[in-house]
């Protein structure tokens, strides 16, 4: 599946979302948009470990996928544009997104 959301729609700059052992942002551009099993970095502590992820091709492979039931709790908070892609993810999970060039 491939939708035309820009990251940067979502105030993301497009570049993948993994950081390396050492802390150091990959940099990489991002091709898909997965439902990471990380922890939301701007929700309220207690939410579950379920988050979307804009990865570059080798990241892509190593991301662990959040629970679906974790996904659609978070999903709920989501607003604006971000909506769309959870809805997208959640309807393609546990597949990724790739994002149109």
């Amino acid at each position: 599946m491939t939708i035309t959301i820009n990251p940067r729609e979502l105030s993301h700059d497009g570049s993948c979302d993994n950081d390396s052992p050492h802390g150091h942002p990959c940099g990489r551009d991002a091709i898909a948009a997965v439902l990471s099993a990380t922890q939301p970095e701007c929700w309220s502590d207690g939410a579950p470990p379920a988050s979307v992820a804009f990865l570059c091709a080798d990241h892509l492979t190593t991301e662990p996928i959040a629970q679906r039931e974790h996904a659609e709790h978070n999903a709920r908070g989501a607003e604006g544009p971000s909506l769309e892609l959870w809805a997208a993810l959640l309807d393609n999970y546990p597949q990724p997104i790739y994002l149109a060039p």
